[in-house]
């Protein structure tokens, strides 16, 4: 309890690129939904051009219209974050870019990810 109460009142005294933390919280949050919705839509448009024979759990309303208009709109609000939140756009890059690097070394390093089935390359 103590610790949210903590985070809560922090809230008045750390600022990033002139907005409360929790308000950065919220942005970068925002910007990594979005990233991850314009990453579905571009797999989902990938994967029915390279592989159109398989069996499809879902349907793709008006494919490829919608997906493609709700890909233009997903990135044209990611433009607008991105100008209008930059340097909180830049601390999601740089965090983004460190994940990426971790990842990378632990895969190399092999940290258990061959004896996982679903992250095999396919032979």
């Amino acid at each position: 309890m103590q610790a949210a109460r903590s985070a809560i009142y922090s809230d008045k005294f750390v600022t990033i690129a002139g907005q409360p933390l929790t308000a950065s919280i919220v942005t970068m949050s925002v910007l990594g939904a979005i990233v991850m919705y314009i990453m579905s839509l571009l797999s989902l448009m990938r994967l029915r051009r390279r592989e159109p024979q398989l069996e499809r759990p879902f349907r793709a309303p008006l494919y490829p219209l919608f997906p493609m208009t709700a890909l233009v709109i997903a990135v044209v609000s990611l433009i607008a974050i991105v100008y209008y939140n930059a340097q909180v756009a830049g601390i999601f890059a740089a965090l983004g870019l460190v994940g990426a690097v971790v990842t990378r070394l632990r895969t190399r390093l092999g940290s258990g990810v061959e004896s996982d089935a679903m992250l095999r390359r396919p032979e």
